[in-house]
């Protein structure tokens, strides 16, 4: 299994978590191409045998390949996603679309056992999912929001390192 990790890096007075994920978990990939292919060898032994239903059975047995090799592309296809921290805002960029938050109502992030989530004002908003190691990724996101609210709480700089 890949290492799939996060970085964090400054840009102006910007912070940048990106973080690397997978499209699709190996697990749920594994699991759908394993049906997929039982399902397929089950319409090619019927394509095999019966002289009726052979054109049906190879069209959904090449049905099945094809869906088990784009599977397999999505469980190896990686993506990267930001977590933008500004003076004012948290600008989340990922599959989901781009969303902004108000950096002043974002009350904390906990991890659950694949997802990053928010604490924003009465909410709770999940701003990733698929992700590898959620609880580094959490730790690496306090540790910039905690610089941010000393920052505006007391002018203190910041200092961010880099991680892997």
């Amino acid at each position: 299994m890949a290492d799939i990790g996060y970085e964090i890096y400054r840009e102006g007075d910007d912070t940048i978590l990106a973080v690397d994920t997978r499209r699709v978990s190996k697990v749920r990939g594994i699991v759908l191409i394993a049906i997929t292919c039982l399902i397929g060898l089950y319409f090619l032994r019927i394509a095999l045998t019966s002289a009726n239903d052979r054109v049906l059975g190879a069209a959904i047995f090449v049905a099945s390949i094809v869906f088990a090799a784009v599977t397999l592309r999505a469980i190896r296809t990686i993506m990267i996603r930001n977590i933008i921290f500004t003076t004012d805002a948290l600008v989340v960029d990922s599959d989901g679309g781009r969303r902004s938050f108000e950096l002043p109502l974002v009350e904390g992030f906990s991890s659950s056992r694949h997802a990053l989530k928010m604490r924003y004002g009465s909410k709770s908003v999940t701003l990733l999912r698929r992700l590898l190691h959620a609880d580094r990724v959490h730790a690496g996101v306090c540790q910039v929001l905690r610089e941010y609210e000393q920052r505006r709480e007391g002018n203190f700089p910041l200092r961010v390192a880099k991680q892997a």
